[in-house]
C-alpha cells in the first residue's frame, strides 16, 4: 500500500484498524448458525478436511450452493487447514478480509482522488455501519469480504496504470478482476464503476459538459509529482477499448453464473417479471434507509412477492429518479454526488432481484459494496458545505466522531446477533415478523439446542403460514422421528419429496421412519433409492 506512507496516512491508517476491530470486537467467538454455514463448512467435508489436491480440483468443478466461487472454497479449505474445524479461525479471517479492505478502500480513494482525510472518513464510514455486519460475522459470506478484497486490488492497479501508463499494472488488475469474479460475481458491474471514476476523480474523459474535474488535491499532487506524469484525457471510444477485457470477464461470468443458479434451481422463475421490477425498485428505497438509519437488520427479508406494496415503489421510483435528476444538474459543480448515486445504483443492479435468486426481498450483505457511493456522497457534501461556510470544521468533526461511535456500538451490538442459530432468528422473528422460513429456522435452531416445546410451537406457527414446504417438512419430519413418532413423521417425508423427489437426504429419512414403523418393504424401497441419489448429493454438498 503506497500510498500510505506520510505520517498521517499512517496515523489514520492505524486509527481505521483499531476503530474496525472494536466495532467487531468479540466477533470471534460467534459459532456457527444453521443458514447456510453447514454447507460452506462444518457438514462440508471437503473443507473441513483441508488443502488439499483433491479438494481444490473439488473446488473448481463444484456446483454446490448454486454458486462457482472456487477461490472463497479453497479460502475455506485454507482456514480449516490453519485454524482447524471450529468456527473462531473462519471468523477472524473474515475480519481479518475486512480490515483490510478499510485500508485498501482508504489507498485507493486517496490514490483517485488525492484527498487525504475525506477518503479515510469515507472508509471509516464504511468499517464500522451496521449493514455491512451479515458480509463480516457470517461465515458463509467469506465470498463478499473476499470478492471486495480482489476488487480493490483491482482498483489499486488500474491507479497505477491511469497515472503512470504501465502495462504490467493494467495485466494486474485484470487478473485480480477475475479472481474476484471467482470469489463471488458480485463485481460484474466494475468496468462501468471504472468509467465513472474516469469521470470523477480521474478526469480522463474528453467530452464537453461531461464531467472531467480532476480534484484539486488530485491536480496539485499530479502536478507536483515528476514521476507521475498528469492524467491524460481520452474519449469515450477510447475509454471503452480500454474496459473491453474488463467487459468480456463481465459477460462469461455472468454467463457461468446464471447458468450454474439455474441448474442447482435457485433462479426463482416463476415470479413475473413486473413484481420483480417492482421489488427491486422498492428494495433500493430500503437500502437507503438503512443506510442513513440504521436500525432493525435482519438475516432475511420475506419476498412479498404478488402483495407488494405499490406505495413502496412509487416512493422508492419518485426518490430515485429525483436523486438521479440532482446529480445530472450537479454534475459540474459537485460531480462526486452523480458519481456516487451511479457506484451505488449501479453496484446494487446484480443483486436488485430482476433475476430473482432465493426468496429474499432484499439482503443486508449485498450493501457491502454499493454503500460506499452513498459514503462518498455524505464526506464529500460535508467538504464542499464546510469550503463554501456552510457549516464549521470543527461542527463537522465532533458529528463525525459522534457517528462514527454511534455506528461502531450499533456493530458490535449486531455482531452479538450473530452469536448463534437461536440468537440470529429469535432476533430476525422479532424485526421482520412472522414468516415461515423465519419460523422454520428459528424451530429447527431451538431443536438443535433441546428446547423442544418451543421448537414444536413454532413448527405449528410455520405450517399455518405454508403446508408444503420441502425444508420445512422434512425439518419438521425428522422432529417427530427424534420423539420416536415415526408414523406421524412419514407424510412430512412424502411431502417434502413431492418438491424434491431425488433428495438423498429426505429418502432416507423416510425409508428409516417407515421401517420403524414396520414396513420393512417399502422402507428398503426408499432406502435403495436414497443410496443411488447420495453420490450425485454428495458431489454437491
Amino acid at each position: 500500500m503506497g500510498e500510505l506512507r506520510s505520517r498521517e496516512s499512517i496515523r489514520l491508517a492505524i486509527g481505521l484498524t483499531c476503530l474496525t476491530i472494536a466495532a467487531y470486537w468479540g466477533v470471534w467467538s460467534n459459532g456457527f448458525v444453521n443458514w447456510d454455514d453447514q454447507q460452506y463448512v462444518y457438514e462440508n467435508s471437503h473443507v473441513t478436511s483441508g488443502l488439499s489436491w483433491p479438494n481444490v480440483i473439488w473446488a473448481w468443478t463444484t456446483r454446490a450452493c448454486s454458486n462457482w466461487h472456487p477461490l472463497t472454497w479453497m479460502s475455506l479449505m485454507l482456514d480449516a487447514t490453519l485454524f482447524g474445524r471450529g468456527p473462531a479461525g473462519f471468523h477472524v479471517t473474515n475480519l481479518a478480509l475486512h480490515v483490510a479492505n478499510v485500508l485498501l478502500l482508504f489507498s485507493v480513494l486517496r490514490q483517485f482522488s488525492g484527498e487525504l482525510r475525506l477518503s479515510a472518513c469515507v472508509a471509516g464510514l464504511f468499517a464500522v455501519h451496521p449493514a455491512h455486519v451479515e458480509s463480516v460475522a457470517w461465515i458463509s459470506e467469506r465470498k463478499d469480504v473476499l470478492c471486495f478484497f480482489l476488487g480493490l486490488l483491482s482498483l489499486r492497479a488500474y491507479g497505477d496504470f491511469v497515472q503512470r501508463q504501465r502495462l504490467w499494472t493494467y495485466v494486474f488488475s485484470l487478473v485480480a478482476f477475475a479472481a474476484s469474479l471467482l470469489a463471488k460475481p458480485m463485481l460484474v458491474t466494475l468496468p462501468c464503476l471504472l468509467l465513472l471514476l474516469d469521470c470523477w476523480p480521474l478526469g480522463r474523459l474528453r467530452l464537453r459538459g461531461v464531467l472531467t474535474q480532476v480534484t484539486e488535491h488530485k491536480q496539485a499532487q499530479l502536478s507536483s509529482d515528476t514521476a507521475s506524469p498528469v492524467l491524460v484525457e481520452r474519449s469515450v471510444v477510447q475509454l471503452l477499448i480500454e474496459k473491453l477485457p474488463y467487459f468480456l470477464l463481465t459477460v462469461l461470468s455472468c454467463v457461468i453464473t446464471y447458468q450454474v443458479q439455474r441448474a442447482g434451481g435457485a433462479v426463482e422463475a416463476y415470479l413475473p417479471l413486473p413484481f420483480r421490477l417492482a421489488n427491486a425498485v422498492s428494495a433500493y428505497g430500503h437500502y437507503v434507509s438503512s443506510l442513513l438509519m440504521p436500525i432493525d437488520f435482519s438475516v432475511f427479508y420475506p419476498h412479498a412477492r404478488t402483495a407488494i406494496s405499490w406505495m413502496s415503489v412509487v416512493g422508492s421510483a419518485v426518490g430515485i429518479v429525483m436523486f438521479t435528476l440532482t446529480g445530472a444538474a450537479l454534475r459540474s459543480r459537485a460531480p462526486f454526488v452523480a458519481v456516487g448515486w451511479l457506484w451505488f445504483l449501479g453496484m446494487l443492479v446484480p443483486v436488485i432481484g430482476i433475476i430473482q435468486v432465493g426468496t429474499q426481498a432484499r439482503a443486508d450483505r449485498y450493501l457491502y459494496i454499493p454503500a460506499i457511493g452513498i459514503d462518498l456522497i455524505v464526506v464529500w457534501s460535508a467538504a464542499a458545505m464546510i469550503k463554501r461556510g456552510n457549516i464549521s470544521r470543527s461542527s463537522v468533526k465532533l458529528l463525525l466522531i459522534v457517528v462514527l461511535a454511534a455506528l461502531a456500538f450499533k456493530t458490535n451490538a449486531q455482531t452479538k446477533v450473530w452469536r448463534n442459530s437461536v440468537t440470529l432468528w429469535s432476533h430476525t422473528l422479532r424485526v421482520t415478523g412472522s414468516s415461515f422460513r423465519i419460523r422454520t429456522q428459528l424451530a429447527q435452531s431451538l431443536q438443535a439446542v433441546g428446547d423442544r416445546d418451543e421448537a414444536q410451537t413454532h413448527y405449528l406457527e410455520a405450517f399455518k403460514l405454508q403446508l408444503d414446504d420441502p425444508h420445512l417438512n422434512v425439518n419438521y419430519g425428522l422432529f417427530l422421528a427424534q420423539k420416536n413418532r415415526f408414523a406421524d413423521s412419514i407424510p412430512h417425508f412424502q411431502s417434502a419429496l413431492k418438491g424434491s423427489p431425488r433428495d438423498s437426504r429426505t429418502l432416507g429419512l423416510l425409508g428409516f421412519s417407515l421401517w420403524r414403523n414396520g414396513d420393512h418393504a417399502q422402507a428398503e424401497d426408499y432406502l435403495a433409492k436414497a443410496i443411488t441419489h447420495n453420490g450425485r448429493d454428495l458431489e454437491g454438498a
